[in-house]
């Protein structure tokens, strides 16, 4: 088993018990296995289902634009560890869930320019709601979001 992640914030700290290494899948050829230490380059995507929570902590500020298969438009993805599993992935930072961290004061900054500094470090239960119309009978849906700050006990 992988060992435990310390996931640190002003002198606190949660243990994390990954159910894989990181690069679990990848096997270097024993000729350069000794020489070389892997770094992660790419990230799998998570995107909260209908009532099922996820547990992140966010680990950068910078908010990207990314194709996500299966998804029409670019979409605003955060780099976060998923606590459960101890993986770092890419959030899915739908408009509303967007709206939320804003609303919160964790996004600040102007429509092209913003970041979610404010949350660095910070853990955080994410449920998606079912899927409501719009109020506007405008024949659109939305997803609403809770959010939840989830503080270390000391």
């Amino acid at each position: 088993m992988a060992k435990k992640k310390e996931i640190k914030k002003d002198n606190t700290s949660l243990a994390v018990q990954p159910s894989a290494p990181a690069n679990a899948d990848l096997v270097l050829p024993s000729s350069i296995a000794g020489k070389f230490k892997a770094k992660q380059l790419t990230y799998d995507y998570l995107i909260p289902t209908e009532d099922v929570p996820v547990f992140v902590q966010v680990l950068d500020g910078e908010i990207g634009k990314e194709k996500i298969k299966g998804k029409q438009n670019k979409m605003e993805v955060i780099k976060v560890v998923n606590i459960l599993t101890g993986e770092e992935c890419k959030l899915a930072l739908k408009l509303v869930l967007k709206n939320i961290f804003i609303e919160q004061g964790y996004i600040t900054g102007e429509e092209d320019d913003q970041r979610i500094d404010n949350a660095v470090g910070e853990c955080f239960q994410i449920t998606a709601k079912a899927t409501r119309d719009s109020k506007e009978n405008s024949g659109n849906s939305y997803t609403p979001y809770s959010l939840t700050l989830l503080e270390p006990l000391d």
